[in-house]
């Protein structure tokens, strides 16, 4: 009888330990998935800061040298999203194909339609919750970036 309730008690230890392992890789499987789910999000709103910043830049005649509004816009679009950094630049191309040599202002004799391609790039450094864990990055550098037309 005495060794029945030796045997049961080192039986409910053994399912303790097993309780505890599991559970510690339950959580941590737990956290990466939420992790990953941050991570998407965070890339989502880069995503579409980007694009709102480029469509503010290119819906009005001469908006892609206004980067404050460009920056503003992108901001707007945010959605809590703190530590990021939106940039713009705008090229000159000709309709010929290339880079224009600094002539955009209108038709030329070579070429009677430059335009411009405005760019807004935003980055974005995301910082998982879990970061000690062997293989697991501390930080995940993202950027997105839209092109478009500029009038």
């Amino acid at each position: 009888m005495r060794k029945r309730v030796l045997r049961q008690a080192n039986q409910r230890g053994a399912a303790v330990v097993e309780l505890a392992l599991v559970i510690t890789l339950l959580m941590l499987l737990l956290l990466g998935a939420a992790d990953f789910g941050r991570a998407m999000y965070a890339r989502m709103v880069i995503q579409g800061m980007a694009n709102a910043g480029a469509h503010y830049g290119t819906r009005l005649t001469g908006a892609y040298t206004d980067t404050a509004g460009i920056q503003a816009a992108a901001t707007a679009d945010a959605g809590g999203l703190t530590g990021y950094t939106v940039t713009s630049s705008a090229t000159c191309y000709c309709a010929s194909g290339g880079a224009c040599n600094g002539v955009c202002g209108g038709p030329t004799e070579t070429d009677p339609t430059p335009y411009r391609i405005l760019t807004v790039s935003v980055s974005y450094t995301f910082v998982p919750v879990v970061t000690n864990f062997p293989g697991m990055p501390s930080s995940i550098p993202m950027t997105a970036s839209v092109s478009m037309r500029a009038q």
